[in-house]
């Protein structure tokens, strides 16, 4: 298979995970933040971005979840670019953002208090 064939599959597959996974969190009463800056193998800085939610599914216990949605380059790491990324990338996938109860990071804390 060719790389560009490759690459199509693997989209396709994280395209069927993803909308199964947002399927669960919109369904969820509430979702919590969790992101975290690191640096990939070609000195790209990014930002993965996980969502902590309860899962019930049907009539069966509640389950906690916490789901990887992916990596988001950045360029800038100051606080007000970061929550604007974040806050971008939770309006692509739709996120109702009433119901987020909390936001985590790890490493950079000091960009989740009333200043930043």
């Amino acid at each position: 298979m060719s790389p560009i064939i490759q690459n199509e599959v693997i989209q396709t597959c994280s395209d069927i995970v993803t909308e199964k996974v947002f399927d669960r969190i919109s369904n969820a009463e509430c979702f919590s933040l969790l992101g975290d800056e690191t640096m990939d193998v070609s000195g790209t800085e990014q930002l993965s971005l996980c969502i902590r939610y309860v899962d019930i599914p049907d009539l069966q216990a509640p389950v906690l979840r916490e789901d990887f949605v992916g990596f988001i380059p950045i360029n800038d790491q100051s606080s007000e670019n970061l929550a604007n990324v974040i806050l971008q990338r939770c309006d692509e996938l739709n996120l109702d953002m009433t119901k987020c109860v909390g936001q985590g990071y790890d490493g950079v804390a000091n960009r989740a208090g009333h200043l930043s």
